[in-house]
């Protein structure tokens, strides 16, 4: 009978630790706290389940059965995923820290800072001669944009931890000068994105090629996985659309992580305060930069999909291979399911605000004395 309670014990420290685990993970945040408390009277039943096996079998074996089981748990959680070294982030992870963070992503000092998101400026306009912003007089390398179905087979999505970057893009030739003279640069952008000002979703032309666009230069933040600030100016990345900060997703195992916010942390990580070239297409009607930007070499956007933490805007055909090889290879986002971050966006809008109404108090006869 002693036996049988010591197993009893042993499984519910478990199924106790299981489920506080996962009420971590939650955007509620009573099942939150209440996950928390499952967390901790688990480990309170696992340490009486040591101590009953301890005074039974000793110190040697309890030590033993106990290690088994902290193992086994660290497993199945997916702790060791990555390595050894990657046990704490893991953990993290399962424990639903990234949640727990709101906010947009900037860097200060070569460390990451969350600020709130509703308190950035509006983007003030920048002219099409860009005389308010000053290009950097040295040359950078030569910036490769548009995608081929033969490039996208040999990208590798660029890595958080790691230092190696996708390979470049192919060079596409560049179109004839006299083919954008007609209404200016920002003439023809308006007619390449289906004369609309606030639209980014529409298919672009063959001959499609951004170095004919003016360019800028310098350091970015990352406000989220597709919009960056550079001198005040919000620059949306053309042609995608990444994750918002709030959003979250499903991983391989059905948990639920803050999709938005490691993706952003995923780009930062990357370009870190290395300076970045982007192609000016245009100006939406908030006065937000629409652009194409580069690492050096590396098409930003190209990295972002083919890394599965972007995916490419409806009738976009541009970055198109590189979500088919993310998707394949399970990278990003595509390791579990997730809303395309339109749809997660239009499911937001719709969520009833409530309102909270504070009852009356009723005044009593002394409070008119």
């Amino acid at each position: 009978m002693l036996l049988l309670k010591k197993i009893f014990l042993g499984i519910a420290a478990l199924v106790l630790i299981f489920a506080g685990g996962s009420g971590t993970q939650s955007s509620n945040i009573l099942l939150q706290g209440g996950g928390f408390v499952g967390l901790i009277v688990g480990f309170v039943v696992l340490y009486i389940f040591g101590k009953l096996v301890w005074r039974a079998m000793g110190c040697l074996p309890s030590f033993l059965i106990i290690a088994g089981i902290v193992g086994f748990l660290l497993y199945a959680i997916g702790a060791f995923n990555g390595g050894v070294k990657n046990i704490i982030p893991n953990l993290q992870s399962f424990l639903g820290r990234n949640h727990s963070e709101t906010g947009k992503i900037s860097q200060q000092s070569g460390a990451l800072q969350l600020v709130d998101e509703d308190s950035r400026p509006q983007a003030p306009v920048i002219g099409e001669n860009f005389g308010d912003i000053q290009i950097p007089s040295q040359n950078l390398p030569p910036v490769n944009t548009e995608l081929t179905e033969q490039s996208a087979g040999q990208i590798a999505a660029p890595v958080l931890q790691e230092t190696q970057l996708p390979p470049p893009v192919e060079q596409q030739p560049v179109r004839e000068p006299e083919k954008i003279s007609e209404g200016g640069i920002m003439g023809f952008v308006n007619n390449l994105l289906g004369g609309s000002e606030s639209s980014n979703t529409v298919s672009q032309p063959s001959n499609f090629n951004p170095n004919d666009y003016p360019a800028v230069y310098g350091t970015v933040q990352v406000v989220s996985a597709d919009t960056l600030l550079m001198r005040n100016h919000y620059i949306h990345l053309y042609g995608i659309d990444g994750p918002e900060l709030s959003q979250t997703c499903a991983n391989s195992r059905g948990s639920a992580y803050a999709c938005g916010k490691q993706a952003a942390r995923w780009l930062q990580g990357w370009i870190l305060d290395n300076e970045i070239e982007c192609h000016v297409l245009k100006q939406d009607s908030k006065n937000n930069v629409i652009a194409t930007c580069a690492y050096g070499q590396y098409d930003i956007g190209a990295a972002l999909v083919s890394a599965g933490w972007a995916v490419t805007l409806p009738g976009n055909s541009i970055y198109q291979p590189y979500e088919l090889q993310a998707q394949k290879a399970q990278r990003g986002m595509w390791q579990g399911q997730f809303y395309k971050p339109w749809d997660w966006r239009k499911i937001q809008s719709k969520k009833p605000k409530i309102k909270i109404i504070k009852p009356k108090t009723q005044k009593r006869l002394w409070d008119y004395m």
